[in-house]
């Protein structure tokens, strides 16, 4: 499949030539969301804390405002998702970093760097 999209799409899948660059950019990363990224992995897998005290100490937003504090279960649930979102993202920051890759911080990002590893013949399908 890839090599019939290949070509008709030669260039990739924007039409772009693809970079010639030794450690390939794929993003303009913001360095303060790339940090908060690295802090919940810290407090979470190192420190081993939970997630929602990682929530309170990195003053993260994005718990709805309808939740009450008094229902600690729920606000608790949600917090971990937040938090979750942040390990998630570096997980894949650290996975990829390993291969020379940064910042690789979404899907579209991962599918791109799975692509040009593949090419390079670091990474098998």
């Amino acid at each position: 499949m890839r090599e019939l999209l290949r070509q008709y799409a030669p260039d990739g899948p924007t039409g772009r030539k693809a970079s010639k660059a030794r450690y390939p950019v794929f993003a303009r990363p913001e360095l303060s969301a790339i940090h908060t990224h690295y802090e919940a992995y810290r407090l979470c897998k190192i420190e081993e804390k939970p997630a929602f005290q990682a929530y309170r100490e990195l003053e993260l937003t994005g718990v709805p405002n309808d939740i009450d504090d008094n229902d600690d279960g729920v606000w608790r649930h949600e917090a971990g998702k937040v938090v979750d979102k942040h390990l998630r993202v570096a997980k894949r920051l650290i996975k990829y970093v390993g291969y020379g890759l940064f910042p690789v911080l979404t899907q579209k990002n991962e599918f791109e760097a799975r692509e040009l590893l593949i090419a390079r013949g670091e990474l098998r399908d």
